[in-house]
Order: structure tokens, then C-alpha cells, then sequence
């Protein structure tokens, strides 16, 4: 899949900081969290932390969830995305891992869901999972 197309109309994707390069996770960092989730990782999500793990995007990107956001959230029924987490990031830094975020938010979100990206306000971008 050609991820930097499919952002284009938003600037593309960047890596975190917006200079360097991008820290694509390796099969083995995503094996290991499916594991530890216990769950398998949609092939087209595990392409993309191949390709660019942790990253960002150039502008505000909407995107459409499943069910719509409230209207008291959305007036669109949208939200926004601002980082995409992935593995360590070149200074060693955890802030964008997805072990360090499905850590921190397991008890608020349960199994059945893993933290993907936020929307740079604190609020959780979640990909269902299935066991």
C-alpha cells in the first residue's frame, strides 16, 4: 500500500520532530506485541510500522471513525490525527511506543483495543483487535 499517497492531501507523513528519518519497526518488535496483546495485527497496520513506525503527519488529518464521534466532540463526526506510535525513536525515546501506550491506557481501553495514534490532545486513536 502506498501510505505517503493516501496522506498526501494532508502533507504526507513525517518522522517524529519532522527532520531525520523515519524507525520502521522489524517483524520481530511487531511479533513480540502481538503476543503480548495476543492478537494479530491487521497486515495492512503492520506494513505501514514496517515502513514508518512512529511518525506524524505534515497537517491536521481527519479521519472517519467506525461509529461517529459525539457531536459534543465533533460537529463532523470526525477526528484528528497528529502522531502515529510505533517502536523507540532514534534518541531511545518511549514516547510514541505502542508497548509504552497500550501499557499506560490497558486498564481505560481493555484488550479489545490498541492505542495507534493520538490526536495531539491526550485523546487515544484505537484499532480493534480480535484474540
Amino acid at each position: 500500500m502506498d501510505f505517503q499517497s493516501l496522506f498526501q492531501p494532508v502533507g504526507g507523513l513525517l518522522p517524529i520532530g519532522g527532520e531525520g528519518h523515519f524507525c520502521p519497526m522489524d517483524e520481530k518488535s511487531i511479533a513480540a506485541l502481538e503476543r503480548q496483546w495476543k492478537c494479530q495485527l491487521p497486515p495492512s497496520y503492520r506494513e505501514f510500522l514496517k515502513t514508518f513506525g512512529a511518525c506524524t503527519v505534515a497537517e491536521s488529518a481527519r479521519f472517519r471513525p467506525e461509529n461517529p464521534l459525539p457531536p459534543s466532540v465533533s460537529k463532523s463526526g470526525c477526528g484528528l490525527i497528529d502522531v502515529f506510535y510505533g517502536d523507540l525513536i532514534d534518541d531511545g525515546s518511549d514516547d510514541y511506543s505502542l508497548k509504552t501506550r497500550a501499557k499506560v491506557f490497558k486498564k481505560q481501553i481493555g484488550s479489545e483495543f490498541v492505542p495507534i495514534a493520538d490526536d495531539g490532545g491526550g485523546s487515544q486513536i484505537c484499532l480493534g483487535v480480535q484474540p
